[in-house]
């Protein structure tokens, strides 16, 4: 049930593209997430995302990278949205002319707790999660309400 459902999402993808913008091949978009510094993740052919924030730390960088297939070109932009506990932040990011966008952001208070970054364009979405233990989530309250005080953060 499992394949047929991964086999009718990659077609609605495929058509998605043709229609909202993306003049798409065989190949489909590919999305990576890491701390950065660190090296870029592998990416998971079935999932086409590579995800690798675990172990993150409040206010530390996240590069996000998303890559056309070869030959695809869009006049879209990326929408990226990094949340944790206490916050989110929503960010756009332009493919340059290989199809590449990549941007570093630093992630908000409570990241170490836990971290979603979701990166969307045309009907292409995907997201990377990494959730801290308890003993990273201890004082969330405090530690958002912190953040909150904070001006510009």
């Amino acid at each position: 049930m499992m394949h047929v459902r991964s086999i009718t999402l990659r077609l609605s993808l495929l058509a998605a593209f043709a229609v909202g913008g993306l003049a798409c091949d065989a190949e489909e978009p590919t999305t990576a997430v890491w701390i950065a510094g660190a090296a870029s993740p592998s990416i998971d052919p079935e999932t086409r995302l590579g995800c690798s924030i675990d172990g993150i730390v409040d206010h530390q960088g996240v590069t996000i990278r998303h890559q056309l297939p070869v030959d695809v070109e869009t006049d879209q932009s990326l929408s990226i949205t990094v949340t944790t506990p206490c916050d989110a932040v929503t960010m756009s990011a332009r493919h340059d002319t290989d199809g590449r966008a990549e941007t570093t952001v630093v992630a908000p208070a409570g990241a170490a707790c836990m971290l979603s970054v979701t990166v969307e364009i045309a009907n292409d979405h995907q997201v990377c999660t990494s959730g801290g233990g308890e003993k990273e989530c201890l004082g969330l309250d405090e530690i958002c309400a912190s953040a909150e005080a904070q001006p510009g953060a």
